[in-house]
């Protein structure tokens, strides 16, 4: 047999060797050098713009690159001791509220008695959006809370757990840093959208134009504007106040709650779990009797919070090795596993206790939803005529000397308990983490502060041209399926919108603060 049927390498291995070798040589080298092409030319300008424009053009999730910042507040899965504690949801949430926010500015339009609950006197008082939970889809005030609760929440969280990690040193450079950061977290987009408004209104091209305004009056609200999105000192109660886009109404109260939470945190940051709860439950209370309602939300997310880490966390061990000590052992946190160790007191088993462990939990999960089932109902309390209207008449009747606060109160309440209990339920905050509501999350900020001029611009003038062009503006079976299909043309154009604010405004703004930090703290 030839040399190469014994060869543990195929004939052409041998032939790519053999050819290599010769390659190897002066002449071959010069020959093969003389063949080498010369490099593609650059691009021309004009090819770099262009795939510029198509990069920022196509939505993020049908690019390759679908890595963003966080959105304002944007948590994730954080670890306390040996579990973890997943906020994911609230991005979700957040997601949700600011989308339903939109939808109640634009539903408006055409449906003024959206304001009223079901059943209450007069025309157009038994409409199906105005039942119970289903008028969660465009109650904006409802929605406005939750954003309160859970920024209270996002902005807590972390300064809690290094507080029950007793890392103090840390807590006071994560302060530090949110304190720095937070104003122009908020106030770039912010700006953003705000100039936007004013060069609509300056170019005569925004159908909300004031009449006799001139450029010097314009500008003169405008800087009234800006000065009330960067004064935390700014006392807001109401949604008013705002010359250009005032869907802004809530930035300063952003700020200032972000400003009196943070104090909050660090003044009571030393104390015991139970003082600090209790203290921030008294706070809570002392803003809803001075009206200051939005202010109560932001430490109710802190409420429940500080809870979650209660609840849900499980010691770790370096702090459970700590626990024998006897300055630490009164400090040390109870949770929910402890609450439930039959081994700590033996022969003296109180009756709760001898209850299974599966009825334990069916319990809890029977109690958490009747929490979230109850909350969804006072959420739905109604803007206007809930004193005459079936099933809140009660709930009204106690605010009569107040009757306009009193649906700030019951949205309060209920914003909150229903921010408590989905931070309980795992099959709740399974569907806020899904990929498509996460997604919505991520550009929560950037749609509500661009759904302003989308409505404008874009929403009602597709509803005109429905109305005007098919069914008319008579109520009825039609006119309600040319909305529908005129806000099915509308709301991918606004998320494409919010998409592309999200990447050129939003996220960037977050990397800017950052840097920003960076070079003054060295």
């Amino acid at each position: 047999m030839s040399q190469s049927e014994y060869t543990a390498l195929p004939r052409q291995e041998i032939e790519i060797d053999s050819a290599t070798n010769a390659i190897g040589s002066d002449s071959s080298r010069s020959s093969l050098e003389s063949l080498v092409l010369p490099p593609p030319p650059p691009p021309s300008p004009w090819r770099v713009a262009a795939n510029k424009v198509q990069k920022i053009l196509v939505p993020s999730f049908l690019q390759r690159d679908d890595s963003a910042e966080d959105g304002p507040g944007q948590s994730g899965t954080r670890q306390t001791g040996s579990s973890r504690i997943s906020t994911d949801w609230l991005d979700g949430l957040r997601g949700v509220a600011s989308f339903f926010v939109f939808l109640f500015h634009h539903t408006m339009y055409g449906h003024p008695g959206l304001l009223w609950g079901y059943g209450a006197p007069g025309e157009n008082k038994h409409l199906v959006m105005q039942l119970p939970f289903i008028r969660l889809i465009v109650h904006g005030r409802a929605m406005v809370a939750i954003f309160f609760v859970i920024s209270g929440y996002a902005l807590s969280f972390s300064p809690l757990k290094f507080i029950h990690k007793k890392d103090h040193g840390t807590l006071l450079k994560r302060l530090s840093s949110s304190v720095f950061r937070r104003g122009m977290r908020l106030a770039i987009p912010s700006f953003t959208s705000l100039f936007l408004h004013y060069l609509a209104h300056i170019t005569n091209i925004s159908p909300k134009r004031h009449k006799g305004s001139t450029l010097r009056s314009d500008t003169k609200h405008l800087l009234h504007d800006i000065d009330r999105i960067v004064n935390p000192f700014t006392l807001v109660t109401t949604n008013g106040g705002f010359h250009f886009n005032g869907h802004l109404w809530t930035i300063p109260i952003e700020f200032r709650g972000s400003m009196i939470l943070f104090v909050t945190i660090l003044g009571l940051s030393r104390c015991r779990a139970w003082v600090r709860m209790v203290t921030v439950a008294c706070l809570c209370t002392y803003f809803m009797a001075k009206e200051q309602w939005n202010m109560a939300l932001f430490l109710a997310g802190m409420v429940v919070a500080e809870s979650n880490l209660l609840l849900l966390s499980e010691p770790a061990a370096s702090d459970s090795s700590s626990s024998s000590n006897s300055n630490n052992s009164s400090d040390t946190e109870r949770t929910w596993t402890e609450d439930f160790d039959l081994e700590k007191a033996p022969g003296k088993i109180p009756w709760y206790r001898k209850i299974s462990s599966k009825a334990q939990k069916a319990g809890r999960k029977a109690g958490l939803i009747f929490m979230l089932i109850l909350g969804l109902y006072v959420l739905s309390f109604p803007n206007k005529g809930a004193e005459s209207t079936p099933g809140w008449m009660w709930m009204a009747s106690l605010f009569k000397d107040n009757p306009g606060y009193a649906v700030n109160v019951w949205v309060s309440i209920g914003s909150t308990t229903v921010v408590w209990a989905i931070s309980f339920i795992k099959g709740c905050q399974g569907v806020l983490e899904t990929r498509l509501i996460n997604y919505m999350g991520k550009i929560s900020f950037s749609l509500y502060l661009v759904h302003g001029l989308g409505n404008q611009f874009i929403g009602k003038p597709l509803i005109d041209f429905m109305w005007n062009n098919f069914t008319g503006r008579e109520p009825g079976f039609w006119k309600e399926c040319s909305w529908l299909f005129a806000i099915a043309l509308y709301i991918p154009i606004l998320i494409w919108l919010a998409d592309i604010f999200w990447r050129l405004v939003d996220a960037p703004s977050v990397t800017f603060a950052k840097m920003v930090e960076g070079k003054c703290f060295g």
